[in-house]
């Protein structure tokens, strides 16, 4: 097995960039349909911004990270650590969760099934959610019907 078959189940693509209430959604989503705990830390990068001609600060809310693990609660547990990316395009919204790999573990031949279970059964959740729950998010923001 490839190097490209590992990346291409570790990472996942976002068809539409989240910020964190639709990604927290996601994640509910997850861990409802898997029957697992998504665990998750946020980070923002944040500024006051001062502006000389109004001689005042406006706050900035910028590029959004999340960091986690998902843990199913069926025997065998199983987990995986995670990160996500933010797209500079978007205003830093997540636009893909990417599994942590082993350093020095270059094949899928490497990896636990129960592992590999995880990442090809999170990734069909994550697509089922665009598919389906994304839509209704975007029916109920009418603002976001446009992107």
């Amino acid at each position: 097995m490839s190097l490209q078959e590992l990346v291409d189940l570790t990472i996942i693509n976002f068809k539409h960039p989240l910020n964190l209430e639709e990604t927290e959604k996601l994640f509910e989503y997850v861990s409802n349909t898997m029957l697992a705990d998504v665990r998750y830390k946020t980070e923002y990068f944040k500024n006051f911004l001062y502006d000389l001609e109004t001689n005042s600060s406006e706050k900035d809310i910028g590029t959004l990270s999340i960091s986690g693990q998902i843990l199913k609660k069926e025997s065998p547990f199983t987990f995986a650590h995670f990160n996500t990316e933010h797209s500079f395009k978007c205003d830093g919204k997540i636009i893909l969760l990417k599994f942590d790999l082993i350093p020095g573990y270059d094949s899928l031949r490497e990896y636990e099934n129960q592992t590999k279970e995880l990442w090809a059964e999170t990734k069909k959740k994550i697509n089922s959610f665009f598919l389906t729950e994304y839509k209704m998010i975007i029916e109920n923001k009418p603002e976001l019907k446009s992107n």
